[in-house]
């Protein structure tokens, strides 16, 4: 409480006087706050200045000293309360602080530490997609390739079925028979080459090549040079200089079941020393062969080859007409 709201002590002069002879000339206060007011004493050079009113004011606070001695140290204690209780506030606010830092940290710790796991994981499962991923590519890869065997099964099966179709429906244009043959001295030697269509559909673009050919010797297969020569030439020349000729044609169409034929004759009139070959120990063979081209209803190539040879009779010239003709060793085929 500030010193000017106090009430001021009275000044007795009994009183002073009473306690100067109770305590003494010499006798010293019971406080300190005695102090506070005898400066004169611990001032030497102040003993010979006047002392009334600075003594007046030493006792004036020493009489408030004493009064609001319980007030002051009521207000210490309190004030020291005070800092305490302001000290521990603070250290619990820092304490606080502290929990509260070590709190984050911890959660810091912890959030790294998940996010390690997290990151292990993602890795984890990043490795683990992909192997799945290299599986799964394995898998549809194996698949395609099923697929792709089962549809070139499917596409073998379709083709099988689409060939055995056409087999069944496509034309057969083959040799029939060679008959009516004419070898006779002074005549031209000539034959009937017949063809028929076996088939169940139309053979188109019909083109038929024949040769009527004599070697010297036995029947043997025939020269692969001469074969090459049909449709090249008109004519060809035997080892003995007897010239045959080699004809050609062509037809349309020959309907399924229908039959065509074809006269083959040579250009020369036969001499008695040719026919002599021709029928004595197979000194000459006469040959009759060729090819025919063709197309089915699928646009299919088709080619059937031919050859037979002319078997004379044992007894010479006796019913040369008679004797059947028979199939070379080669050239007999079809597709």
């Amino acid at each position: 409480m500030p010193p000017h709201n106090l009430p001021e002590p009275k000044q007795n002069g009994s009183r002073g006087a009473a306690q100067d002879e109770s305590h003494g000339e010499n006798s010293e206060p019971e406080t300190g706050y005695a102090n506070v007011g005898t400066g004169s004493e611990a001032d030497p050079s102040s003993r010979n200045q006047p002392q009334p009113q600075k003594e007046k004011e030493n006792q004036r606070w020493l009489e408030l000293a004493r009064k609001y001695k319980p007030v002051i140290e009521v207000l210490g204690v309190l004030v020291v309360i005070a800092y305490t209780l302001a000290a521990f506030w603070q250290a619990r606010e820092a304490k606080r602080s502290a929990d509260a830092t070590m709190v984050a940290a911890q959660a810091a710790k912890d959030a790294a530490v998940d996010s390690q796991d997290a990151n292990a994981n993602t890795q984890a499962a990043i490795k683990q997609n992909k192997v799945q991923f290299s599986k799964t590519l394995d898998q549809m890869r194996e698949q395609t390739s099923q697929q792709k065997r089962s549809a070139d099964s499917a596409a073998g099966q379709l083709d099988e079925s689409r060939n055995s179709l056409q087999l069944d429906q496509r034309a057969w244009v083959g040799l029939d028979s060679i008959t009516n043959p004419v070898v006779t001295v002074g005549n031209n030697v000539s034959f009937q080459i017949s063809f028929r269509n076996s088939g169940r559909t139309p053979a188109n673009g019909v083109s038929i090549q024949a040769g009527l050919q004599s070697f010297p010797g036995p029947p043997q297969p025939l020269d692969p040079l001469l074969i090459s020569r049909i449709g090249k030439t008109k004519v060809a020349l035997d080892l003995s200089g007897v010239v045959f000729t080699v004809v050609g044609g062509s037809r349309p169409v020959i309907v399924p079941g229908a039959g065509e034929v074809t006269i083959l004759t040579s250009r020369d009139p036969l001499t008695i020393m040719v026919y002599q070959q021709l029928a004595s120990a197979f000194a000459q063979t006469l040959y009759v062969w060729g090819n025919v081209k063709y197309r089915d209803i699928f646009g299919r190539a088709h080619t059937t080859r031919f050859c037979q040879w002319w078997n004379p009779p044992d007894s010479g010239l006796k019913n040369p007409n008679s004797d059947p003709m028979r199939y070379c060793a080669d050239h007999n085929s079809m597709n």
